[in-house]
């Protein structure tokens, strides 16, 4: 199945639990295999002081993905959250929180 990239915009992101996560905004493509590597999405349903206004979902967590919905891993938020909550906690380095990646280094 195709599917435009406009069709897919503001589709709703919840977990494989049926947890709300929010809506996507956009994806990034992976430029050498031609293939989706990650979905932004607007947080709305969890907790979205913990993860921030947006995330990117790895292709790895997507389950499944359609015009209507997009499935992805029950562990996402808990991973989001443990890394934060691992980078809050490490040793000052020189990057700054402005710096900092804004998705986990695995995703």
């Amino acid at each position: 199945m195709v599917v435009n990239s406009r069709e897919m915009q503001g589709v709703s992101v919840r977990t494989a639990s049926g947890q709300s996560v929010g809506k996507m905004v956009s994806f990034n493509i992976d430029a050498d295999t031609g293939r989706l590597a990650t979905i932004l999405v607007k947080i709305s349903g969890v907790v979205p002081s913990l993860l921030g206004q947006e995330a990117l979902v790895a292709w790895s967590q997507i389950i499944s993905m359609d015009p209507m919905e997009i499935v992805v891993a029950d562990g996402f938020a808990a991973e989001r959250i443990t890394w934060l909550a691992k980078s809050l906690a490490a040793p000052q380095s020189n990057i700054s929180m402005r710096e900092a990646p804004r998705t986990p280094p695995d995703a």
